[in-house]
């Protein structure tokens, strides 16, 4: 599959793609790299469910495709500069991640998302024994740690509010002017792409982790390259 550039996908205002993919730097082409890196396995899991009939494989394909195209549309919410969009979206993804971690970790809650029954606090839960039982309480604990934290910060983009509508303000010569559509804002899209790539990263790794059969070859490797990148970006050093 050939993935088109971000910014084609995003279709917005092309003076407006272009400052913010330049504000992004790095962080664009990791983004990139983690889109990537998500639609290998979605296929990968894609064609294992088409040859079996499997609740559980076929559960892993759906929850993976889904929290790509949540990422694909917070991403391009970000780079069009619709930041008020954008921060519904977060919490979406950062469910949608934890949804496919449980599913691909465990086959009891594939079951239960098939059944209808799968919720995202839920899933989360699920995963993190998963892993304990797997890899450790160590590995465990740090990535539940790591996720609570996440949580933390997305948590008041689940509702309306104030500052939902701030994002959408613009401020021109001194005036507020509200926006409809897009605007530019480089410290805001390249927090909006930093917290997404976090929640991503995460995700990947950890389906790397459960290590499902479907898994590409030389993926593992690639999601861990590309996580390290994206530290090193974040903090500054990229």
């Amino acid at each position: 599959m050939n993935l088109r550039a971000l910014d084609e996908l995003a279709r917005g205002d092309g003076d407006v793609l272009a400052q913010h993919r330049k504000a992004l730097g790095t962080g664009y082409e990791i983004a990139t790299r983690f889109l990537a890196l998500h639609v290998d396995v979605v296929i990968a899991a894609g064609e294992v469910s088409n040859k079996t009939a499997s609740v559980e494989e076929q559960a892993a394909a759906l929850t993976l495709g889904h929290s790509c195209n949540v990422f694909l549309a917070l991403l391009g919410s970000a780079l069009r500069g619709e930041f008020d969009a954008a921060a519904y979206q977060l919490r979406g993804h950062f469910d949608a991640v934890s949804l496919a971690i449980a599913v691909v970790s465990d086959a009891a809650a594939a079951q239960k998302y098939r059944d209808g029954r799968l919720r995202a606090g839920d899933a989360r839960e699920r995963w993190v024994r998963a892993i304990r039982e797997r890899e450790g309480e160590a590995i465990a604990n740090d990535f539940d740690r790591r996720m609570k934290l996440l949580k933390t910060r997305l948590d008041d983009s689940t509702h309306a509010g104030q500052r939902h509508v701030n994002l959408a303000i613009d401020r021109i010569d001194g005036v507020r002017n509200l926006t409809l559509g897009g605007r530019f804002d480089a410290e805001t899209v390249v927090s909006f792409v930093r917290l997404a790539l976090s929640n991503e990263a995460t995700g990947l790794v950890l389906i790397g982790v459960a290590a499902p059969k479907f898994l590409p070859e030389r993926w593992v490797e690639q999601v861990r390259d590309a996580f390290l990148q994206l530290n090193a970006w974040s903090n500054g050093t990229n």
